[in-house]
Order: C-alpha cells, then sequence, then structure tokens
C-alpha cells in the first residue's frame, strides 16, 4: 500500500452511491435511510483493495499543488478522536483535549508549504497571491463550518432556555467574525463551562487558526518576495514563536486564565509547524535513528492524552513534549519527499485512520454542538446508553457534510478566475454576517420567547432573570465607581458614605434584587462590591485557582472601601465556599482560610462594624425537570420538587455557626431555612421559580428569599 506521493487534495470520487444502492436494496424505512450511509463508509474505510473494490480512496491524477502525504490524515485522526473522547467524558481520556495542539502543529506545516510553493512558482504579486490564498481557505473551512452555525442557531431555538440563548447569540457573532476565542477567553473557563450552554465553545480554535491565517501568508510572501525566503520567514517565526512561548509563561494572559483561547500563546504551535515545513530540506537523519524517534514521539503523544489533564495549566510546558512530538512524527513522514516512512507513519496510513482524518474537519465542526444539545436535551449528564447512538448521529452529520458540502466545494473543477475568487471571498463574507445577524436577533429579542408557549415561557423568563446591575457593578475595578448605578437605597451621599456594603463573589451578586427592597425599607445606603469568583475576605483565596491576583486586588479594594467609609454599619458577605463543620477545630489546627475569615471578623469587631454572613445556598440543581412545569402550576406539587440538601453545606451552616458563636455583633442567614424546610431544596416556592442557573438565584428568587434571611435591622442600631 502507497502511503505517500499522491496528489494533492487527494480522494477523489468515491464509489460511494454503488455502495449506497448494493446496501440499501435489502433494507427499508428509517433503517436503510440510517444505517446504511455508516455501513458503506466504514466497509469501504477496512475493505481490502483491489481492482475491484469500492474505496473511499481512489484518487485521479490532477495537476498536484503540493505532494499529497496520506499519513497526515491518519495523524488527523489521532487528534480528533482523544478530542472526541474528552468531550464525550473527560474521564475517558484526561488530556484528549491537546488533540487541539496537533491540529495547530498539523495546520502550521501544511499552510506554510502550500504557501512557500505559491511563493517559489508564482510570479503573482503579493495581493494576488494573498487573494488566492484566502480564497481557498474560504472554500476549504466556511461552508462546514456556515452550515454547523446555522444548524446549531435552529438547535439553540429548540432546547436552550431564554438566557443561554442570548448567550449563544453572543457566541454566533463571535463565530461567524472569527473572534470566538477572544469572546470565550473574556466570559468563560473552557474546563469549567457547561456544555449545554456553549454549543460553539469548539469554534475558538477555529478562531486561532483563522487569525494566524490572515497574517502568516502575508510574512511568508513578502518574505519570499523581498528578502531572502526560507531563511528569513525561519527566522521571524523563530522569533514570533519563541517570543508565543515567553507570553504563555509569564504574560497575563496565564495569571488571567485566557492563555488557553488566544493567539498570542498558540502561535508557538502553529510555528513549530511553520518552522518545519521551512527547513524540512535541511532535516537529515540515519534511518535507524528515524525509525526509533518516530516511535518515541507516537508514545509521548499517547502518553499525553492519557495523563495530562487541566491540572498541568495547560497550554504550557507540560504540553511542550506533545507539541514538538508532533512535530516529529510531521518530519519522520514528510522527510526526502515522502519516499522513506518509518513503521509509524506506515501505519497512520491505515484506510480506517485516514478516513476518519479525511473527515476529521466534519467531525470536529459537528462532534461538540451534537453533544451540548443532547446534555440539554437530558438536562446534565449523558447516560451512558446515549453514548452509541450520538456517535453514531456524530459520525453520520460528519460524513455526510465532508461528503457534499465540504468536499465537492473544496474541489471546484470549473476555471477559477479572479471575478470567481472575489464572488466567493464577498459571498462568504456575506454569509458570515448574516449567521451574525442571527445571533445578533437572539440578543434583541431576549432569546425569542415567542418559540416558547404557556408556562414554560413563564418559567424561563423568571429563569432568565438575575441582578441588573451585574455588567456594571460585579467588578473589583468598578467598586469604587458610579455610585449611582451601584449603590441600593437611600443615594449615595459623599459626606455620610455608605452604611452597608455587599461583599463576596457571584453569589452575593445574586442577592442584589432582595437586598434593594430590604435596603429601601431600611432606608439605608447599601453599596454591592462584588466580584465573581472571589471570596470577599482578604486572604481567602483557593491557591490553585487561576485568577489569584484579581483576588487580591479585589480584596485590597475592600479594605480601601472600609477605610474611606467612617460610618459603615455593616458588612454583608455572601459566597460560595465550603467548610468542614468544626469552626473551632479547624482554626486551632491553623487552616488558612479559617484563619484569615476569624482575622477578618476581629477587625471589623474593632472597628465597631457588624458582619453579616449568608450562608450558600444548595447548588447544582437540574433546571430543566419535569418537576418544575407541575409544580409551577400546583402550589401542592412543590415540595418534591428539588434536591436533598447535601452533607456539604450542613457542615458549612455548623462552620459559620461556630464563627458567629464566637464573634459579637457577628450574623448568620441560613437560606436552607426557608428554602429547605423539610431537608428537600426546593426549585419552586409560592409559584416561583428560585433559580436562574444550577447554583444561582433569579430575580425572583432573591426577592422571595430576602425577607426570610433575618437582616439586622440597621435603623434600630
Amino acid at each position: 500500500m502507497r502511503c505517500t506521493l499522491d496528489p494533492w487534495l487527494a480522494p477523489a470520487k468515491p464509489d460511494f452511491t454503488r455502495c449506497l444502492r448494493h446496501r440499501v436494496a435489502p433494507l427499508s424505512g428509517q433503517t436503510a435511510v440510517f444505517a446504511s450511509p455508516l455501513a458503506c463508509f466504514l466497509a469501504m474505510s477496512v475493505r481490502p483493495r483491489g481492482p475491484s473494490a469500492p474505496s473511499l480512496f481512489r484518487f485521479h491524477q490532477t495537476e498536484p499543488r503540493v505532494t499529497y502525504l496520506r499519513f497526515i490524515d491518519g495523524l488527523r485522526a489521532f487528534a480528533i478522536l482523544p478530542v472526541l473522547a474528552f468531550h464525550l467524558s473527560p474521564s475517558l481520556l484526561p488530556g484528549g483535549y491537546l488533540g487541539v495542539d496537533v491540529f495547530f502543529v498539523i495546520s502550521g506545516f501544511l499552510i506554510t508549504g502550500v504557501l512557500i510553493k505559491d511563493a517559489e512558482q508564482g510570479s503573482r504579486g503579493v495581493a494576488v497571491a494573498l487573494l488566492s490564498f484566502w480564497e481557498r481557505r474560504m472554500r476549504r473551512l466556511l461552508p462546514a463550518s456556515s452550515l454547523v452555525l446555522l444548524v446549531s442557531f435552529i438547535g439553540a431555538l429548540v432546547f436552550l432556555s431564554l438566557e443561554d440563548a442570548e448567550v449563544f447569540g453572543g457566541s454566533l457573532i463571535a463565530a461567524a467574525l472569527f473572534h470566538a476565542n477572544i469572546f470565550f477567553a473574556r466570559t468563560l473557563d473552557y474546563f469549567a463551562a457547561p456544555p449545554e450552554q456553549h454549543p460553539l465553545l469548539h469554534f475558538w480554535s477555529l478562531a486561532v487558526e483563522e487569525q494566524f491565517y490572515f497574517i502568516w501568508p502575508l510574512v511568508i510572501l513578502l518574505a519570499f518576495r523581498f528578502g531572502r525566503g526560507r531563511a528569513l520567514a525561519a527566522s521571524i517565526i523563530v522569533v514570533l514563536s519563541l517570543a508565543s512561548f515567553a507570553w504563555l509563561l509569564w504574560g497575563p494572559d496565564a495569571a488571567s486564565g485566557q492563555h488557553f483561547y488566544l493567539l498570542t500563546t498558540r502561535v508557538w504551535e502553529l510555528g513549530l509547524g511553520s518552522l518545519l515545513a521551512l527547513t524540512l530540506p535541511l532535516l537529515h537523519l540515519p534511518a535507524r535513528l528515524a525509525q526509533a524517534v518516530s516511535l518515541m514521539a507516537a508514545l509521548v503523544i499517547l502518553a499525553s492524552f492519557a495523563v495530562l489533564s487541566e491540572d498541568y495549566g495547560l497550554p504550557g510546558p507540560a504540553s511542550l513534549p506533545l507539541v514538538v512530538s508532533t512535530a516529529v512524527l510531521l518530519w519522520a513522514g514528510a522527510r526526502q519527499g515522502g519516499q522513506a516512512p518509518t513503521w509509524i507513519t506506515r501505519a497512520l496510513c491505515w484506510r480506517g485512520f485516514v478516513a476518519i482524518g479525511l473527515i476529521s474537519y466534519s467531525l470536529y465542526l459537528w462532534h461538540w454542538p451534537v453533544l451540548a444539545f443532547a446534555h440539554a436535551a437530558f438536562a446534565g449528564a449523558l447516560p451512558l446508553w446515549s453514548w452509541l447512538p450520538l456517535l453514531a448521529l456524530i459520525f453520520m452529520a460528519s460524513l455526510l457534510s465532508w461528503r457534499f458540502v465540504e468536499r465537492p466545494i473544496r474541489r471546484w473543477k470549473g476555471a477559477v478566475t479572479t471575478k470567481l475568487k472575489l464572488a466567493v471571498v464577498g459571498g462568504s463574507l456575506a454569509g458570515l454576517l448574516a449567521l451574525a445577524g442571527l445571533g445578533g436577533s437572539l440578543i434583541a429579542l431576549d432569546g425569542m420567547p415567542w418559540r416558547l408557549s404557556g408556562v414554560e415561557r413563564l418559567i424561563y423568563s423568571q429563569q432568565a432573570t438575575s441582578n441588573p446591575y451585574r455588567k456594571r457593578c460585579d467588578s473589583w475595578q468598578k467598586a469604587e465607581a458610579a455610585p449611582e448605578f451601584c449603590t441600593l437605597g437611600r443615594a449615595y451621599d459623599r459626606q455620610h458614605g455608605y452604611d452597608a456594603l455587599l461583599i463576596g463573589s457571584s453569589f452575593a451578586d445574586h442577592h442584589v434584587p432582595g437586598l434593594k427592597l430590604w435596603a429601601e425599607q431600611q432606608g439605608i445606603s447599601l453599596r454591592q462590591v462584588t466580584n465573581s469568583t472571589c471570596s470577599g475576605v482578604p486572604g481567602l483565596i483557593r491557591p490553585t485557582y487561576k485568577k489569584v491576583q484579581m483576588c487580591k486586588d479585589y480584596h485590597q479594594t475592600i479594605l480601601r472601601m472600609i477605610e474611606s467609609n467612617p460610618n459603615l454599619k455593616l458588612l454583608i458577605l455572601a459566597n460560595h465556599f465550603r467548610f468542614a463543620a468544626d469552626f473551632e477545630a479547624l482554626l486551632a489546627a491553623g487552616d488558612p482560610h479559617t484563619q484569615a475569615l476569624a482575622d477578618f471578623a476581629t477587625d471589623l469587631q474593632a472597628r465597631g462594624i457588624a458582619l453579616q454572613i449568608i450562608a450558600p445556598i444548595e447548588s447544582s440543581m437540574t433546571l430543566r425537570d419535569p418537576c418544575i412545569k407541575q409544580a409551577m402550576l400546583d402550589v401542592s406539587a412543590e415540595a418534591a420538587c428539588g434536591k436533598e440538601k447535601t452533607e456539604g453545606l450542613r457542615q458549612t451552616e455548623a462552620f459559620y455557626a461556630g464563627l458567629a458563636a464566637r464573634f459579637d455583633g457577628l450574623g448568620l442567614s441560613l437560606p436552607s431555612a426557608a428554602m429547605c424546610p423539610d431537608g428537600l431544596c426546593r426549585l419552586v416556592a409560592d409559584g416561583t421559580l428560585l433559580y436562574r442557573n444550577e447554583g444561582h438565584l433569579n430575580a425572583y428568587g432573591a426577592r422571595w428569599l430576602a425577607p426570610k434571611l433575618g437582616l439586622p435591622d440597621l435603623v434600630r442600631r
């Protein structure tokens, strides 16, 4: 079996129709429709090649632009399958998401190879060469991705709540306009993202590549036109890659957790593939040594998928061996024009691997929306029995997308004129703008509530509510500004200052709609000084948290607010931290979190400022539980709709009770007393849905709960 030297963009038209005709004949109905294409695909992938055997991999001679290296499609299979396994269940392959890093190296290698051929063989101007390159990239990437975006929009209307649909609208705009990575870097932790809320999360990696495609072709073409070609381009990519890796290690993106998504911290992966393409003719090794290093590289890649996880702070130094090993495998298979494959690269040429590699782009596009909407339909984790049907659906959609969308448009057989290239570019951009418009419509129309009816519309309209001041006020950077927006109750008076501060994480922020009513009744000035994910207690920070510096800045802001408001009477604290039950034992054992809380309470006591702690509410609630609809219609069904109070919440409440017993002027509010009266924490109370998402109250829930918290009477004090 030939492993290399097939023409670029090879497989030609497969004998797929004949396979379907023969296999559909004995079947009927839905069985034929759904089973036959997948059966043909698998059969044609593994069937021995013969003179008359139908094969998905028959090649026809065209004018080759560059050599097609069959093993690269096999390597793509080993990039996409771990990603698919990780997204199906992270426990299957903890480092599976690193398959994207493998894709980046392959992309850098292939794209630079194409650009080198264009630059060395072409006599066209830079502008014409850039237009040709972008036109080919658009034909390669946009048809299939646009189809997925359109289908995902329809899926969002069917499966997503109003709030999730609005978030989806923003991600649709970002995906259509090539900045999904920036959008998610600002809003989302990749590893903490609820799948059902972000069906387009995987578009972040496509955005990274698309941004690279806008910059790197210009560098290559200019280097060959006005410089010393490969040498100059290689020098530039070395400098950019080293700068990218240094930025990854020491830049601010790592501290903020944004480094996972951004081009600045991924250039070195794309750059290593590009550098290999530029220097490939100069790299030589004896055949036996090439065999050894390629085998070692394959083992490193497999070990990285199995061993590494998000705990290693990837991308980073721990992902360097995998990235380098991918480049080694590319070199081992592509050296000497692809005529000296190693054992590993020969194995990657197996038809089954190549078949998956050929549809890997469509697989990557389709797998995540299918899984995300399945999570939404199942209201959480996917049951084990659903895995096989979902995988079949993913492969079916990918195969059909590759066969009837991706491949025909990519392999245009007509004359490719400048007018056609301009039409492709213009039409593609117009289509993307239309998709962005669909995303904007979801935001402008509040998730399109007309698609719901009756009690469902009421449920989702309540769920979608939250603190209306959140965007303006929930950040340490906004804590000392905009008093007109972030002050609850009596208006801010510069001479008097604030009477009370609300501090803590998003679990303090979600109480604002209820605390606003309480502050108005008290006639006091209450300032929101919250910062999502931070505790609100100076020194109380998870050591493994990626945004430690942000929380330190937030804690300093709280201390400044206390110092600058001498008439301050009360601090209200709420966060999601969990503690063991015995406060005194933890304090005696020197637990740093307990000590930080005790020190803060001591400081406030010395200043004469009361501290009111609102204990956490029960989290991980299932908001797609069918019982919610029944509970909204029948008050007697409310008591059976919810989740049992967890031991962790019981212990945390006991911890805070011990803290309150130790310090005078420290009050404790227990939301569970009202929300979990019989040990079952309810989702609905008095005909009101209490939760906005799995762990936060909505505005209705906050207003329902506030009078039941037993907050102090500041007027009397």
